[in-house]
């Protein structure tokens, strides 16, 4: 088993045949363990849910379904507005934060030119 770069068989040099190993260290090797052990387990939970989007994608991917000349058109209207109106309105709230920004600062500085000044 390697962990953080070293084998913990090198690291525990005999663990199983020895008695006379810190409890700390024993303490150490099981922590160590369960790290690998959580590790693994996550790593294969993802592997397997990886392979099977692929699969998922593969399937979607392959089944095509031909649209009639109306729904091409919906289609092609919905693909070009909605990045469209979705923009715009990402450009308007960042308007606005950055107004509140400006107003804030605006008051800031003049809220300490006026504490100096009187």
């Amino acid at each position: 088993m390697i962990i953080r770069g070293l084998d913990v068989r090198q690291r525990y040099v005999s663990y199983s045949q020895s008695s006379s190993l810190s409890m700390s260290c024993r303490l150490q090797y099981m922590i160590d363990c369960s790290h690998l052990f959580l590790f693994r387990l996550v790593m294969t939970f993802f592997k397997t849910l990886a392979e099977k989007h692929a699969a998922l994608k593969a399937k979607i991917h392959a089944a095509r379904f031909p649209l009639p000349v109306y729904g091409q058109r919906v289609m092609g209207t919905i693909y070009f507005t909605v990045p469209l109106v979705a923009g715009y309105n990402i450009m308007l709230w960042t308007i606005n934060r950055s107004d509140e920004y400006l107003e804030d600062q605006v008051s800031k500085i003049f809220g300490f030119f006026d504490r100096v000044l009187c």
